[in-house]
């Protein structure tokens, strides 16, 4: 048991109780005594019950029992708001995400579209680039052989033309010039093999020329020759007389000249058909050596057009297939000029 000592004050008189304390009149008998009056403190003492002593507030379970319960409704409200904001921030980043994803999406099916759109006008213009190269190829080895009574023209070319600017649009930069440049080379190649073709041309006419002058002369001389069988078959009527004799001779004279043209166009036009297989052979072989130096822009152009139209792989097969093709080329024009030479020298002795 715990005791505390209060001290407290007891009550002071007043003034004139004072004063009337100082000295008290008493009745004046034998037994009165005169006694001051001095204020005096009184211990007043105060004994607490055990458990109602005084505690501090953060020991106070009464108090934590109270600040307790709203501190976790506090905890509780506040996770919850947590919870929460990171839920709502958790579906924005999912919104953002499914928007950006779809946004690539759209961009790449749009890409896709576009690849594809030219893809397919770039595999329509080299399609279209290949054919006409075919057709000016034919052209270019048509040129000596053509019609004589029509004039040269470029018509392929142009058509050829129009396809290579198209890849202009339609092409990646590298890829056009290549393409130009191949189709420079080839405008090149046309214009120089139709100097040489017209030489050709040109031996062909008088190859005509001449053919038709041996073909008349021959008329000439089998006519010349009949007219001479049916003199000499009139001669027993006759019995070679003067008239007889210069006719005969007119006939014979007549029948020579037409020989003598005959012969000498005869080896004119083999000179001529000489000259013009001599240059035909040239032109093959200028073909070949053009085709050639055509070649190596070819496999660039080749190489660029697959990348174009997005077809991978290596070609350098196809362009060591292409030099074995042209060294088989030239090894036959060869064999063939051995063999009309021998053909040449036969007829030459015939």
């Amino acid at each position: 048991m715990n005791t505390t000592v209060v001290t407290s004050p007891l009550p002071v008189a007043s003034a004139p109780a004072q004063g009337a304390s100082a000295s008290i009149p008493g009745p004046s008998t034998p037994y009165s005594v005169t006694m001051p009056v001095t204020p005096a403190y009184n211990a007043i003492t105060v004994q607490l019950q055990d458990g109602k002593k005084d505690k501090d507030w953060y020991v106070d379970p009464a108090f934590w029992a109270a600040v307790v319960p709203a501190i976790a409704v506090l905890v509780t409200i506040w996770n919850t708001n947590k919870q929460l904001k990171f839920s709502r921030e958790s579906q924005d980043r999912q919104l953002a995400d499914d928007r950006e994803r779809q946004e690539r999406e759209i961009k790449a099916e749009h890409e896709r579209a576009r690849l594809d759109r030219v893809t397919k006008a770039r595999q329509e213009i080299y399609s279209g680039i290949l054919a006409d190269y075919q057709k000016v190829q034919g052209l270019i080895a048509s040129l000596p052989e053509g019609d004589l009574e029509k004039e040269i023209t470029f018509t392929e070319i142009a058509v050829m033309s129009a396809s290579v600017n198209k890849l202009w649009v339609w092409g990646e930069a590298e890829s056009a010039y290549q393409v130009r440049e191949f189709f420079s080379q080839v405008n090149e190649m046309a214009w120089l093999a139709r100097g040489k073709a017209e030489a050709i041309r040109s031996l062909r006419r008088h190859y005509s020329i001449l053919n038709d002058q041996v073909v008349e002369s021959t008329l000439q001389r089998d006519k010349a020759l009949q007219q001479i069988g049916e003199h000499e078959a009139a001669a027993e009527y006759l019995h070679k007389e003067e008239t007889w004799t210069k006719l005969n001779e007119l006939l014979q004279q007549d029948f020579k000249a037409h020989e003598a043209n005959r012969r000498s166009a005869s080896d004119l036009l083999l000179k001529v058909s000489v000259r013009i297989a001599e240059r035909r052979e040239a032109y093959q072989e200028f073909l070949i050596e053009a085709q050639d130096k055509l070649m190596v822009q070819i496999n660039k152009v080749m190489a660029l057009a697959r990348g174009d139209v997005q077809l991978d792989g290596d070609v350098s097969r196809l362009e060591k297939q292409s030099h074995e093709m042209s060294m088989r080329a030239r090894a036959a024009i060869v064999s063939m000029r051995s063999e009309y030479e021998k053909q040449m020298e036969l007829a030459r002795l015939i």
